[in-house]
């Protein structure tokens, strides 16, 4: 499938750059398209592990604290599945430190669809094409790169409308898509 060719791909820089952040004390940054991103300025992280992503091996979030052990997730899930802005999720210090997601605590009832548009879709084409789907405080996205994004779509947003959308511009070929359901019972990786 296309877009795990190209996800795998770019896996490799994201992962190269999450560790050495991560093992730097800086955070990662998603870069936004337009200002119109989900950002926190907590400075929490929280980790989660993905040995099915050979690549990158994990996924580090921003979160701000709720509770003992209680994180909500302040942005949108690039590599993990069955995880979504701003569920809260209880994570625990690995053995070097590094607080390591265990389960979902509280899911918030956003969802999350990924995207990775064609080759030939350049930046401004993409924000044109964005514009028709963003609404604020509802439908929301982060940037990965110049071709993956990370969409967010809160409860209360017409998931439906957004899902039909993405569909009709993959049957044109402008992009790929995926759901971002929990794909291995358990995990927050992919199948191997």
């Amino acid at each position: 499938h296309t877009f795990h060719v190209w996800q795998r791909a770019l896996a490799l820089i994201q992962f190269l750059v999450m560790h050495l952040s991560l093992r730097s004390g800086r955070c990662r940054k998603n870069l936004p398209l337009g200002g119109n991103s989900v950002t926190s300025d907590s400075g929490v992280k929280v980790h989660v592990a993905l040995p099915n992503h050979a690549s990158i091996g994990g996924e580090t979030f921003w979160a701000d604290q709720v509770g003992d052990s209680l994180y909500r997730l302040a942005n949108v899930p690039f590599w993990a599945y069955g995880l979504n802005c701003r569920d809260v999720v209880r994570a625990t210090p690995d053995s070097e430190g590094i607080l390591t997601i265990d389960e979902v605590a509280e899911p918030s009832g956003h969802r999350t669809l990924r995207l990775m548009f064609s080759s030939d879709v350049g930046t401004e084409q993409q924000s044109e094409l964005l514009g028709h789907i963003l609404k604020p405080n509802t439908v929301t996205f982060e940037r990965a790169n110049d071709s993956l994004i990370a969409i967010n779509i809160a409860p209360d947003a017409d998931y439906h409308s957004v899902f039909d959308q993405l569909e009709a511009w993959a049957d044109s070929d402008l992009l790929d898509f995926e759901t971002c359901h929990q794909r291995v019972e358990g995990s927050f990786d992919d199948a191997p």
